[in-house]
């Protein structure tokens, strides 16, 4: 199959889970991948496990590094470009739930920090990397894929409660990129996923 033959494709978040699967099905699809993380080892098997299915390894780029970090969106970005010479599709999967399921809804007396570590991650990285990302996804009329969740709809919950907020926030942001985006020809849509579980001690929804 080759679907997506001759795009450039950002997975982040894809030493894991999802993340993973989804930069392994585009780059056996066609596409050349940057796969991004902070697992060295975790991407390096990736790229293995892709290399092993019959792709060339020259297909398939690392950054490593905390997605949080305005430095590390540039490189991810910049090395894409200047690697495979464009960006078609961004695929912002990051994501992660900061919590302490020992106290229940906002009762946390680290509630701020915890607010502040899930919107860094779950919401403000997003904004961040798609803004770097804009002229070249412009430039190729492409796509931005945000990975949201089943936690940011309308129902009240008291667990992952800062999750949820970053998440409820992201599917806003998703709405007004796909406004103003759409008048340069490129498509921002978001997925919702239900809870997804990997490890023992993490959760990723």
């Amino acid at each position: 199959m080759s679907r997506f033959a001759g795009k450039t494709v950002i997975v982040t978040g894809s030493s894991d889970g999802i993340g993973a699967q989804t930069a392994f099905q585009f780059a056996t699809e066609g596409a050349n991948v940057t796969i991004t993380g902070r697992r060295a080892q975790n991407l390096e098997d990736l790229k293995q496990r892709i290399v092993k299915s019959g792709i060339s390894a020259s297909s398939i780029h690392i950054v490593v590094g905390d997605i949080t970090n305005v430095d590390v969106q540039k490189a991810i970005v910049e090395e894409t470009v200047s690697k495979f010479g464009k960006l078609d599709i961004l695929v912002n999967n990051a994501g992660a739930v900061f919590d302490e399921p020992q106290h229940i809804g906002t009762t946390s007396p680290n509630a701020v920090e915890l607010l502040d570590k899930n919107i860094d991650l779950n919401l403000k990285s997003v904004l961040s990397i798609t803004n770097i990302a804009k002229p070249h996804l412009i430039a190729t009329k492409g796509e931005v894929v945000n990975i949201s969740s089943i936690a940011s709809l309308k129902f009240g919950r008291t667990r992952y409660v800062y999750y949820s907020i970053a998440k409820a926030g992201l599917d806003q942001l998703t709405r007004a990129q796909a406004l103003e985006l759409i008048a340069h020809g490129v498509r921002v849509n978001c997925v919702k996923l239900v809870t997804y579980i990997y490890h023992i001690s993490q959760i990723i929804i």
